[in-house]
């Protein structure tokens, strides 16, 4: 049996749930949920159709009734009339929904000036400082016109023609640019998208330099100091003062990077173990791996010396530190005016590369990596299942710093076999 009600009085007494008409207009009544919450409705059916329309008005705690039975009268003659109100609503909202998402594309294309989205790059992307100052300076440097500009004004020609210039003055600096920008455009291609999911960057106009073949193939700049002139270059460095010295023979003793060594802190060296604690600086700060290399005698003798002489109760290498924590520039700057007495062009960096280049002679591949901390994400072997420890490698370790002293001291070196623990016995020179 239907269930009537007279105005807004009932209304508030309504305390069951269930559906209560009002006189005006047909159809129009209140439904009250499960929740006692109240909700105006109006249910109404178009000629000659059998089926009810129901049109939710809204809240009766927020709509007056004198205004739902107006809105509630215009529904049912629209129904009387032919229309479905449900059917009108919903390709309002539609058009609601696609003005809106319009009115987003429109924005975020408005947003998309490179500068901008450079630095969204550079907030988003896990990087190292040293590596985005070096993304800034790249970028400030050869780009500073193009910040303000729409990522999809920039076009191929646009790209061929900047990168063309640059590569006539440093193509190694004009590979690096490619790379950088290209890695942008494809973050923003991923990261600005339509309402469909489509990118709202027009393509990657950095493509075009590969495409092109106008990349450049650039020869390795650090290359290993020659055995021949190990000798030259250890006169050289050894006439420096004792900090450049010291920092030098570390390096050439580790393996390590430069900025590796200025952030040994004398809490690193166990001396009780004979172990030496290395950060690898190249990876980002929240993931920076410490790995441990046995101490040989060349590497404590140089510590007893640096010990002695120490003023800083942190670092080994104080004095090569700038405010940043990273290398000063002083250590480039003494190999580049010591190249005349070598007699050839070398970096600080080229000294790992020398102890890479000789190990490789001395130790196996999986000894090697251990000792220069370096990992391949393809090599499962020695990810998942080659577990090499320090002691394990203290003989191959002093094989390789006798064999570099040898060379350094213009000695002559000879063929000995050494025990490898884990893995089969190799071979390493040393001095007679």
């Amino acid at each position: 049996m239907r269930r009537t009600i007279k105005g807004k009085s009932d209304i508030e007494k309504l305390i069951k749930p269930g559906d209560y008409y009002l006189p005006v207009p047909p159809g129009f009544y209140v439904h009250v949920t499960d929740k006692l919450s109240k909700i105006y409705r109006l249910r109404a059916k178009k000629r000659g159709e059998r089926k009810n329309i129901v049109c939710v008005i809204g809240s009766c705690s927020v709509l007056p009734l004198v205004q739902a039975q107006e809105e509630a009268i215009r529904l049912y003659l629209a129904i009387k009339a032919g229309s479905d109100p449900n059917e009108a609503r919903r390709k309002e909202r539609e058009a609601k929904e696609k003005e809106r998402a319009r009115a987003m594309e429109e924005s975020a294309l408005r947003r998309l000036k490179l500068g901008r989205v450079f630095d969204e790059y550079l907030k988003t992307k896990p990087l190292a400082r040293k590596t985005k100052l070096g993304y800034l300076d790249h970028t400030n440097r050869y780009l500073s016109d193009w910040l303000d500009l729409d990522m999809n004004s920039i076009t191929p020609l646009m790209v061929q023609e900047r990168f063309t210039s640059i590569c006539a003055q440093s193509p190694a600096t004009a590979k690096v640019l490619c790379a950088i920008h290209s890695a942008v455009f494809t973050f923003a291609s991923n990261r600005y998208v339509d309402q469909h999911g489509q990118s709202l960057i027009a393509g990657n106009p950095w493509t075009t330099v590969k495409r092109n073949g106008l990349m450049p193939t650039i020869e390795a700049r650090e290359t290993p100091i020659p055995p021949e002139k190990m000798s030259a270059w250890y006169k050289a460095v050894t006439s420096l003062s004792p900090d450049f010295t010291d920092c030098f023979l570390f390096l050439l003793f580790t393996g390590v990077r430069v900025s590796a060594a200025v952030s040994v802190k004398w809490q690193d060296i166990d001396h009780e173990n004979g172990l030496l604690t290395l950060t690898d600086t190249k990876q980002r700060r929240e993931k920076k791996k410490r790995y441990q290399v046995p101490l040989t005698k060349q590497l404590a003798e140089l510590i007893q010396r640096r010990r002695k002489t120490a003023t800083d109760l942190a670092y080994i290498f104080p004095a090569l530190r700038d405010e940043h924590n990273t290398a000063t520039p002083l250590l480039a700057k003494y190999a580049r005016e010591s190249r005349s007495i070598v007699g050839f062009d070398w970096t600080p960096h080229c000294v790992r590369k020398t102890f890479a280049t000789e190990a490789a002679q001395l130790v196996t591949e999986h000894q090697l990596k251990a000792l220069m901390n370096h990992a391949s994400k393809g090599d499962i072997t020695q990810t998942h299942y080659v577990k090499i420890s320090p002691e394990a490698l203290r003989k191959p370790m002093q094989a390789i710093n006798d064999h570099l002293e040898a060379l350094c001291k213009s000695e002559t070196p000879r063929l000995r076999k050494v025990e490898n623990v884990n893995g089969p016995a190799s071979f390493a020179k040393t001095t007679p």
